[in-house]
């Protein structure tokens, strides 16, 4: 009869599970005489960590190198299957961030004026004290101060320094 799927038969092979695939990266069809490879962008399926039995494109979100499906990294995303390198699809958009295995350009929008994600973020980054966040949290400034969600210019008396906390009214 034929091999299982998951496993391989040499000629003159005894049983249907004569040799099992053998590696995570392979995959064996019924009646099979050898293991077949996925290629980058595919993982492959079925069975067991070393009887798989198909394969499939890397799903959105991650990449697949030598049959491991792997997360695309914080800051980048995936928004396509069968991806084959960490660029995924490319940079989170500024004003966004994406953690890891995000599938969007604007997985998620930097929360309030407290911190600022420029383009390729994988989390939110700390407005420093002394600087104020601009251009819709893409970026932070120094010279001014965050007064809720505002920026307000420091005057020259107290503007001269850099870093300042916060300004003092009179």
């Amino acid at each position: 009869g034929l091999c299982e799927e998951g496993h391989f038969c040499p000629p003159g092979a005894a049983s249907a599970t004569a040799q099992p695939c053998g590696h995570p990266a392979s995959y064996c069809l019924p009646g099979v005489g050898s293991p077949m490879w996925v290629v980058d962008g595919e993982v492959a399926v079925g069975g067991g960590p070393l009887t798989r039995s198909g394969k499939q494109e890397c799903a959105p979100g991650h990449y697949c190198r030598q049959g491991m499906e792997v997360p695309c990294p914080p800051g980048r995303f995936g928004s396509e299957p069968g991806l084959k390198d960490p660029s995924c699809s490319g940079e989170c958009a500024a004003g966004w961030y994406c953690p890891e295995g995000s599938t969007r350009e604007q997985a998620r929008q930097c929360p309030d004026e407290t911190v600022f994600c420029p383009a390729g973020s994988g989390h939110p980054s700390p407005v420093q004290a002394g600087y104020y966040t601009a251009g819709g949290r893409t970026s932070a400034e120094a010279g001014g101060f965050t007064h809720p969600a505002a920026r307000m210019e420091c005057s020259a008396t107290y503007g001269e320094l850099s870093a300042l906390p916060t300004a003092h009214a009179k």
